[in-house]
């Protein structure tokens, strides 16, 4: 069971998707594929860059002296990288569920792979970050399945860890990005 429901997910992309738009991320339509890869492998590498430092998967700082202040760590960034997910399915017109990719059985394959497996903490981390990795590598610029199995993979595999906390980091990391400046000031990609 995925801890987001299907009208949330919508809700999700519609908001992300609005929100990108308006801070100009969307100016010039549609995005080219391989940036939205980059972008997508560089949440990945984030959050990997995060436990690469020590900090357990739910463990988020804050940074900086904004208003709202700005959170960092390894689930804020796969916040990220879900939120991007989102804003490009809703830019591509996506019809798939996040329940439908939940049930595939790449996901299915979650607890096998990552519960039951031995391997704990970083170690178990570090092989997750790369099985998201792989995906983003071998994902279509109209394969949204795919897409949405990485939000889906990503969502059971924090909830795992720490109930809630993935779609609570969401909610969060979006009134943020609400607050942010046109282009988060200047950015070009």
């Amino acid at each position: 069971m995925i801890g987001i429901s299907d009208e949330l997910w919508k809700h999700i992309q519609e908001v992300a998707h609005t929100t990108a738009k308006e801070k100009g991320w969307w100016d010039a339509e549609p995005r080219p594929w391989p940036v939205m890869q980059c972008l997508f492998a560089s949440e990945v590498i984030e959050a990997f860059e995060w436990t690469r430092k020590g900090m357990k998967l739910d463990e988020i700082v804050e940074v900086g002296n904004e208003v709202p202040p700005k959170k960092e760590g390894p689930i804020v960034d796969l916040a990220d990288l879900i939120i991007r997910v989102a804003d490009y399915a809703e830019s591509i017109g996506s019809l798939y569920t996040l329940s439908s990719a939940a049930n595939d059985s790449q996901c299915r394959l979650i607890e096998v792979k990552y519960y039951s497996s031995g391997l704990e903490g970083y170690n178990r981390d570090c092989t997750f970050y790369m099985e998201l990795l792989r995906l983003i590598d071998n994902t279509s610029e109209f394969n949204t399945h795919l897409l949405l199995l990485i939000a889906a993979m990503t969502i059971i595999y924090c909830d795992h860890y720490s109930p809630g906390a993935i779609a609570e980091t969401i909610q969060s990391k979006m009134s943020y990005n609400a607050y942010r400046s046109y282009r988060h000031g200047g950015k070009v990609l």
